[in-house]
């Protein structure tokens, strides 16, 4: 697992006015990171999931308040339901404007990719709640 510092943030980025927030990999799975410009995005509040990164967000010009969440679901089954009741609780917890980005190893329907009912059901029962 590696360390992410400022340091390590900076080289990416490349400037100094930066927010970020991270969560390790579990093996070769898993981690995330969020980046973020400071001059343009006030960060609010913040949940970190095990699977997400969630953050609310205050826009700099205009005090447009969002939320934007950074995703990664695992590839078994039982660890991608408890992502889904994850993501629920973000999707409770934040109520405007809300942006999810990630991977979420799941499928919306047969004819994205062959794979199990199971798999497909998971990501359209999701839909269908929202």
């Amino acid at each position: 697992m590696m360390k992410v510092t400022d340091y390590f943030i900076k080289t990416i980025w490349g400037g100094n006015n930066f927010g970020w927030r991270w969560i390790p990999s579990i093996g070769r799975s898993g981690g995330l990171i969020l980046i973020w410009d400071e001059d343009i995005l006030n960060l609010e509040d913040e949940q970190i999931g095990n699977h997400s990164i969630s953050v609310q967000f205050g826009n700099i010009d205009d005090n447009f308040k969002w939320g934007l969440t950074n995703a990664y679901a695992p590839n078994e089954s039982t660890g991608r339901k408890n992502f889904w009741k994850e993501l629920d609780n973000v999707r409770n917890w934040w109520a405007g404007a809300w942006v999810v980005t990630g991977d979420f190893n799941s499928i919306r329907n047969q004819g994205e990719i062959l794979i199990n009912q199971e798999d497909a059901e998971e990501i359209t029962n999701y839909s269908m709640a929202s």
